[in-house]
């Protein structure tokens, strides 16, 4: 049998291999020098051996050898030993095999030296007739194991009960029972044969025999009767003797001898006459006092053997007794209990008050406020257990307390015998309650007093340690359960209150949870989807389900519900969306619903999942388009006025309209200054609004990139200079060519550009580089600024953002980086930034080099 919590078989090379390998013949060899390693089987000197049957599984479970027929049988299901040893735990059961019968089941994983499972190794010991003799053997007892299928007795025939003769419900002979086989009285009792795993395997059968016991008795009295018997007929042999060879009457010793021969041994024999018969006399009395001494040790013998008897008797019985209290306990504790915690515990309490040796008991529990209170009492009233309690508590220290306290008198306990003599107590003792905690975390305590001094023996403290500790675990189990009740109605609660809808989804696509919210706005039945896959019930178009179900990033320009790009759907719900896949939007019912994924983690493979987050963004998408066309109007309405100011001011420094002061020239300078700087904020504005809007197109096409890069530098190259700062491309000799629209990606670098002149250090450097690739060509555009701490960098490329290293430096809309990024996207690319947050950063994107199979140019 497999005794361990955990065997790994890794130094069983050739196991190993051969389940990892699915090597029939490796697993065999190993499987035949295992079994030359394991020792006898056999229960002791002289019992017969029993059989050991040995299974050998792969990593997936396939059964791959077998050394007990049928050897290549595999059966329908799999041992749940075994798919438990797959997971890494051994484990020892009972359970009934198809060619062993009735046999102890053990199964451990067999793992490789780098640790990972190979598969499973099965044992099969049988329990069979030489089992249950010796088991008889060395219990003293007639035994059976019973079954639903058969009997296996031990000893003579008529002393086990047939199958007719037990009760039909064997739980009836829990506790010891007067039975009447073949006309002789047993004192009998039954026991499940727990199978841990599978349930109930069978029941074990303890009987002995009533006249066992009598018939030590009656040899003991026969022995005593016998040894008095042989004394007193030595005794009258003497004295025929003494007849015999006297000559003359001897009326003195006659007597004598008859006293004794009349078991009267305590007069002396008188001594008179000649020596000789004096002599005979001190002889005769000698013998007298040695026929009394030996029967006095006889009958002490036979007092002493009575006792033992006696004291056999009681300790058997009380063994009894606290084994049947015992597994009350755990059968009462093995479901569970209808009441909670209180219930729990007046089961045990009424249990333990089955012993002779509690008269009162009672269990307090911790509550919510971190106090403790009376749960169950019996035996005392409520006050005075609670003062009981106490008493121990404050007389005893914390390490004294968590393992126990028992006083078996407390006239010995001097804290307690002032506070617990007016209670009538005479013993108690404390039991903790071991909390989920682990060691030292208490939940509570069971407390158990007795009228009179009481011994608490090894065997009664090993009963209360372990009710407590079952007792515990109830409880535990009890509040667990009850939290998971409260948190499941909580759930449902949130579920049925939100707004949004909301669908959980297994690893194999059925509906696990809909809440009411989801249901209204697809027009379904929550009920009827609940078990489903999602295609059989989501009423969407399959594209819509496809991608909803495997979320990737949509190719550039993929165009959603009315006009409205998938790049427009994220930022139009970006302050209302978690971070991840950009929502898909779709049109249902006349309503536009956005529906975003998210992955249900778990440890158990089994229990992952992806939740589904349904939003109504009819409002949502109306109000941006609103806002998109007021930024329209609003900004062409602008843009007219606003660009004849500049030329307004051109005329005005023309020799042809006068002469200007000085001052008059400052101010129009600073006039045209800033309605080119507004003029260039309302362009972005309406760039935003356009990319927001879907209504940019692209014009893709083979460009240089390397000609756009050198136009960059080219009109840079004055501001930078009067700012001390090289420009300048790195770019390779050959030209590099670039699926794009020449004039945004233009408008892209332009602006990374300005930024780093703007914000680089003065007298710094700020470079390009052109790096050719396939599929895609990248852009670096880098500078020795002040850097961008790393936790800033993710909101660069949203609307309005700007860092806060720059935000004291110059002004600005935080608008350029926005549209670049919409820009690139457009594109198919991607455009981020590194920085150490210290000095300098790197802004960098991608652009395709080739187009996209099977297409002429990128859609919007």
């Amino acid at each position: 049998m497999l005794q361990s919590e955990r065997l790994v078989l890794a130094d069983v090379s050739l196991l190993a291999e051969g389940a990892a390998f699915v090597d029939r013949v490796s697993a065999g060899d190993a499987l035949e020098a295992l079994r030359l390693t394991i020792p006898d089987r056999s229960f002791g000197e002289g019992a017969p051996g029993v059989d050991l049957g040995m299974t050998v599984y792969d990593a997936s479970g396939k059964l791959l050898l077998r050394t007990h027929q049928p050897l290549d049988r595999q059966e329908g299901e799999l041992p749940v030993t075994v798919r438990r040893a797959l997971a890494g735990e051994s484990t020892v059961t009972i359970r009934d095999d198809e060619y062993f019968g009735l046999s102890f089941a053990g199964a451990a994983p067999i793992e490789t030296p780098d640790g990972r499972i190979a598969g499973a190794l099965e044992t099969l010991t049988r329990i069979d007739q030489p089992f249950v003799e010796r088991l008889a053997m060395l219990s003293a007892a007639d035994i059976a194991i019973v079954t639903d299928r058969r009997i296996i007795r031990s000893g003579r025939q008529n002393q086990i009960p047939t199958m007719r003769e037990l009760p039909a419900n064997p739980t009836a002979l829990t506790v010891p029972t007067q039975l009447t086989i073949a006309g002789e009285s047993y004192l009998s009792m039954t026991v499940p044969l727990r199978a841990g795993i599978s349930g109930d395997a069978g029941t074990i059968y303890i009987g002995v025999n009533r006249s066992v016991i009598d018939a030590d008795r009656q040899d003991a009295q026969r022995q005593v009767l016998t040894a008095s018997a042989i004394a007193l007929g030595v005794g009258a042999a003497l004295a025929i003797s003494f007849g015999v060879l006297l000559t003359r009457p001897v009326a003195a010793l006659a007597a004598a001898a008859r006293r004794i021969q009349e078991n009267d041994l305590h007069s002396p024999v008188p001594r008179s006459g000649s020596r000789e018969m004096r002599e005979l006399a001190a002889a005769l009395d000698e013998m007298r006092l040695a026929i009394r001494e030996t029967r006095e040790d006889l009958v002490g013998h036979n007092v002493e053997l009575a006792q033992r008897v006696e004291t056999s008797d009681a300790g058997l019985s009380a063994a009894t007794v606290e084994l049947s209290v015992m597994h009350s306990i755990i059968q009462a504790l093995s479901t569970m209990p209808i009441g909670g915690p209180a219930a729990a515990s007046s089961a045990v309490i009424e249990q333990l008050l089955r012993l002779d040796w509690i008269d009162g008991a009672c269990v307090v529990l911790s509550d919510a406020d971190g106090g403790f209170r009376v749960t169950a009492e019996r035996g005392f009233d409520p006050d005075v257990a609670a003062a009981t309690m106490h008493a121990v508590e404050e007389s005893f220290d914390a390490s004294v307390r968590s393992a126990g306290v028992f006083v078996e008198d407390i006239r010995d306990a001097e804290p307690l015998r002032a506070r617990l003599a007016s209670r009538r107590l005479r013993a108690v003792a404390l039991l903790p309650l071991p909390g989920p905690g682990g060691a030292g975390a208490s939940s509570g305590a069971l407390l158990v007093a007795a009228a009179q001094p009481t011994p608490y023996l090894d065997s009664r403290r090993s009963l209360l340690r372990a009710s407590a500790n079952d007792l515990a675990v109830s409880i535990h189990r009890v509040r667990l359960t009850e939290a998971v009740e409260e948190s499941r109605r909580r759930a449902e609660s949130v579920l049925s209150e939100m707004t949004d809808g909301l669908i959980v989804l297994n690893g194999r696509g059925q509906c696990q949870v809909c809440n009411q919210a989801a249901a209204r706005m697809l027009g379904i039945d929550a009920a009827h989807a609940v078990g489903r896959p999602a295609l059989d019930w989501l009423p969407l178009p399959a594209s819509i389900v496809d991608r909803v179900l495997h979320p990737a990033t949509p190719p550039a320009g993929v165009t959603g519900v009315a006009g409205i790009t998938a790049t427009t759907s994220a930022a139009a719900m970006s302050e209302t969306t978690t971070p991840g896949e950009a929502p898909v939007v779709t049109e249902h019912a006349g309503r536009l619903l956005a529906l975003s994924t998210s992955p249900l983690h778990d440890a158990d493979p089994a229990r992952r999942g992806l939740i589904l987050h349904i939003r109504d963004v009819t409002d949502i998408f109306a109000a941006e388009r609103l806002k998109q066309d007021f930024v329209l109007m609003v900004g062409h309405e602008l843009r007219t006025p606003l660009t004849l100011i500049p030329a307004s001011v051109d005329l005005l420094t023309e020799e042809g309209a006068g002469t200007l002061t000085a001052t008059q020239l400052r101010i129009t300078e600073m006039l045209r200054n800033n309605s080119e700087r507004l003029l260039h904020l309302i362009n972005d504005l309406l760039d935003m609004s356009a990319l927001d809007s879907g209504s940019v197109r692209t014009q893709p096409d083979h460009a240089s990139l390397s000609r756009v890069v050198d136009g960059v530098v080219e009109s840079h190259s004055a501001g930078a200079h009067a700012r001390g700062i090289t420009l300048a491309a790195l770019q390779p000799a050959s030209p590099v060519f670039a699926w794009m629209d020449a004039h945004r990606i233009q408008q892209v670098i332009n602006n990374l550009v300005e930024n780093a002149v703007k914000y680089g250090a003065s007298d710094g450097h700020v470079t390009i580089r052109v790096t050719p690739g396939e599929p895609f060509v990248r852009v670096d555009v880098e500078d020795d600024g002040p850097g961008i701490p790393p936790d800033e960098q993710p909101m660069l490329f949203t609307k309005f953002y700007r860092a806060t290293a720059v935000r004291a430096r110059s002004g600005g809309t935080g608008l350029g980086l926005a549209i670049a990024a919409s820009i690139v996207e457009l594109h198919g690319g991607k455009i981020w930034c590194e920085s150490d947050g210290k000095s300098g950063c790197t802004f960098s994107f991608t652009v395709p080099a080739e187009p996209p199979p099977g297409d002429a140019q990128l859609d919007p």
